[in-house]
């Protein structure tokens, strides 16, 4: 597939090689409107399929002659356009009839998406939202002007004729207030990543970054974004405070794997942040460093629970001052309990073997985190080595197991009087790709469930002549060992 996103009509033609067979082939034209795209097949022959020089022959055949309807005058690449690798080329345009290069370039980027490649033909400079709002780029040249609204993380391809001397500024849809005039030459120029701080107003600023992904290709991604994110990586909703020169500034809530932008964050000010999980106390004023950083900076936040604390982790993207900064808040671990009683947990780093894993007796001091019923979220926690459960009701607890290996175990919960078999499945979920953060989950569930489907109620019993339970109709229970004194003897 063949993408326009230059700006102008384009014309496709189909480019022979030196092979007497592609001589002989008709020329196949395409014309694409700007936004448009289009089917492509690159042709092959049958008897080419044992020949050793099959490979060469089909880059030969991987190559158009575009043209561009450019204002009525036809610019055309020096050279016909590789539609072969996956990369990003450019080419200077000229006219026709003329080997003199005009100020215009043209970009392919070759991608291969599920064995399709997928080319756009396209400007030197692409600009993405990066705010939650609505923005709109409003691009001049001259008499030339053209309006774009962007909604968050739409890219737009600046067409050619505004790159050599036009310019852009950026509002809120519906605002007075605008960034001043900003050259696009100025990118080209540059030609190196960087980022520009922009007070819209007295309380709006923006940044707008520029990126080169190739250092020898002449294309370039401009970037609007707020100066600071914070990306909540939890599985669970955090609570925020964020102070500006240690002054009451915003506060809110953010869900779980969402984020929070606002452009009322003044780059060059300092700031301070305080989060706040369910169950827990608020934190203490963390500084985020807003310095040059070469690598992610990672802080450590500690929230108070009575006796026990929990580990936040907090990474502050590496990048300058002046430059949006992204925050992502995650923590180690999490416990979900898919039980229909209430659990309590003591973990531990000790490190053990598995065969000399013992039953703990002594429960003092226990400050486990009580785990709610059939939380599907579940509750986070600081990474888990080891552990011991406890069922709150009736003082049932399991032994000391390891809990950080992948896979499934059966763990039981005892007393003198009951058993409960329950599945423990420890695997890992992913939080941030872009960063490679992930968490561990522990998975708490009954070992079995008992389903009646059936139009009656039914009473279970492990012993003759004992009933220890009755499933109503259609309904679902967890299976558990009553009067159990030796659980070696189950039925």
């Amino acid at each position: 597939m063949i993408i326009n996103t230059t700006g102008f009509p384009i014309e496709i033609q189909t480019a022979h090689s030196q092979y007497p067979e592609d001589l002989l082939r008709r020329t196949e034209t395409y014309f694409i409107e700007n936004n448009g795209a289009t089917q492509y097949l690159i042709p092959a022959q049958p008897n080419h399929i044992f020949e050793g020089s099959i490979h060469n022959k089909s880059i030969n055949r991987s190559k158009v002659n575009v043209k561009i309807l450019y204002k009525g005058i036809p610019l055309v690449p020096n050279t016909t356009i590789n539609l072969d690798k996956s990369r990003v080329l450019a080419y200077s345009l000229h006219q026709p009839d003329s080997r003199s290069p005009e100020n215009q370039v043209l970009c392919s980027i070759v991608q291969e998406v599920q064995c399709k490649k997928i080319i756009t033909l396209t400007s030197q400079i692409h600009i993405t939202n990066k705010l939650k709002e609505i923005c709109e780029v409003i691009l001049e040249d001259g008499s030339e002007r053209l309006v774009k609204d962007l909604v968050e993380d739409e890219t737009m391809a600046i067409p050619i004729n505004f790159i050599p001397t036009g310019n852009f500024l950026i509002k809120y849809k519906n605002s007075n207030y605008s960034t001043n005039k900003i050259s696009l030459n100025s990118f080209l120029k540059d030609n190196n990543s960087s980022s520009l701080a922009c007070q819209i107003n007295s309380s709006c600023y923006l940044v707008i970054a520029c990126q080169k992904p190739q250092p020898d290709i002449p294309f370039f991604n401009v970037s609007i974004s707020p100066p600071i994110e914070i990306k909540n990586c939890c599985l669970v909703d955090i609570q925020y405070q964020l102070f500006e020169a240690e002054n009451s500034g915003f506060s809110g809530l953010i869900k779980a794997q969402e984020a929070w932008k606002d452009v009322k964050v003044n780059p060059d000010s300092n700031f301070w942040i305080q989060i706040k999980l369910e169950g827990f106390n608020w934190s203490e004023k963390i500084r985020v460093p807003l310095e040059k950083n070469e690598e992610d900076l990672l802080q450590e936040i500690y929230l108070k629970n009575g006796m026990s604390s929990l580990k936040v982790l907090m990474m502050t993207s590496k990048g300058n001052n002046r430059m949006s900064r992204k925050i992502l808040i995650y923590t180690e671990a999490y416990v979900i309990n898919e039980t229909p009683f209430e659990l309590e947990y003591k973990q531990t780093n000790e490190k053990l073997k598995e065969e000399k894993i013992q039953e703990i007796q002594d429960f003092s001091g226990f400050c486990g985190v009580p785990i709610k019923t059939n939380s599907p979220q579940g509750i986070p926690c600081n990474d888990i080595q080891n552990m011991i459960l406890r069922r709150k009701n009736d003082n049932s607890r399991s032994r000391l197991f390891i809990a950080n290996i992948p896979g499934s175990q059966s763990v039981e919960l005892i007393n003198k009087e009951t058993l409960s078999e329950l599945g423990v499945n420890t695997g890992f979920a992913e939080c941030d790709k872009e960063h490679g953060i992930t968490a561990k989950i522990i998975t708490i569930s009954p070992r079995y469930i008992f389903v009646n489907n059936t139009p009656f109620d039914i009473e279970i019993g492990e012993q003759s002549g004992f009933v220890s339970m009755t499933i109503k109709s259609k309904r679902r229970a967890p299976l558990e060992h009553i009067n159990c004194l030796n659980p070696k003897n189950k039925k």
